[in-house]
């Protein structure tokens, strides 16, 4: 346990030393007061695709607590889609680490809301969304995947809910300290379909010390987690930090979390390729999902994918 403690702290303070050293396009912005009694303010985004030209990044505040999203400039909100992504490190990593990936999502008409360690503010926040966009759905990477399926199961109108790399950290909280959690499966009272989708380096061991699975034996997979429909994609030469942006990723690699082997290379295609897996997911009905994931359209990554029956709820399975 001490070492998993470990692990998750190391995760959190590394990339939040070399958050301290900011690219100069995170600049400060101003904000102003709205009506309905949220503040925003916006950034504009620096990035090397030419669709993030018309992607902002705004701030919302909600309950004095800052909220980053990413949406393209004059939005549409109620024929929009919108995610609330929950980042690593118990959702504390902030929205800049995973800039690059958040706006390829946008790129896709989404907008993105970054969630904060912080239940009721999260709770207030999706229920304004729902009001304001077409529908709300959750992601959530690493152990942010306890406060994201809390939260689904706060609010009755998120129907999906896809897994990044998922790692039950319930024991790290006080009431839970002493208890065997690992063993008490999680169950989602409202969405109706779930998606794993994992970096298979986060799991893989390596003889190069200190590289060993990045996720520990507190992970989340289909038999832990009680839902109606689970889908299971994962990456095969990818781990658990290549979501970020390529700076903080590349320490990662070289520290504890191994991941893509060369890494000249941008991750913009990993990142693309997630992007693609996440809008086919939220945007199609599960038939639609299941032709199109076993077509071509996904090549650019080598995966396995894998449809998770409803037997895995059961004790025998």
């Amino acid at each position: 346990m001490k070492i998993i403690n470990a692990l998750i702290l190391l995760m959190s303070s590394n990339l939040s030393l070399s958050f301290m050293n900011k690219p100069k396009h995170f600049s400060t912005h101003t904000t102003n007061a709205y009506s309905n009694g949220f503040k925003e303010s916006s950034v504009p985004l620096s990035n090397s695709s030419p669709t993030n030209n018309i992607i902002k990044k705004y701030s919302k505040k909600i309950n004095n607590k800052n909220i980053d999203y990413f949406e393209i400039k004059n939005t549409d909100k109620k024929n929009t889609d919108v995610i609330l992504f929950f980042t690593g490190a118990n959702s504390i990593i902030p929205s800049e680490i995973y800039s690059d990936f958040l706006s390829t999502i946008t790129s896709n008409k989404f907008s993105v809301y970054v969630a904060i360690n912080d239940i009721e503010t999260i709770e207030e926040l999706s229920n304004y969304l729902s009001n304001e966009y077409r529908s709300v759905s959750v992601v959530s990477h690493s152990t942010g995947a306890i406060n994201a399926i809390e939260l689904c199961n706060l609010n009755h109108k998120i129907k999906k809910l896809i897994l990044m790399d998922p790692v039950d950290n319930r024991f790290l909280s006080k009431e839970n300290f002493f208890d065997n959690t690992k063993n008490k499966k999680l169950k989602l009272k409202h969405v109706d379909s779930v998606l794993f989708l994992n970096a298979k380096k986060s799991y893989s061991w390596s003889i190069t010390f200190p590289q060993f699975p990045f996720i520990p034996s507190f992970k989340i997979d289909e038999h832990n987690l009680i839902s109606s429909e689970k889908y299971s994609v994962e990456a095969l030469e990818y781990g658990h930090c290549d979501i970020l942006n390529k700076q903080f990723s590349d320490i990662m690699h070289k520290t504890v979390s191994k991941g893509y082997d060369d890494r000249e290379s941008n991750l913009d295609i990993y990142h693309e390729w997630l992007s693609s897996i996440v809008n086919t997911y939220l945007s199609k009905t599960n038939l639609e999902w299941n032709i199109q994931i076993n077509s071509k359209l996904f090549d650019s990554v080598e995966f396995n994918i894998k449809n998770v029956t409803k037997c895995c709820d059961r004790n025998d399975c």
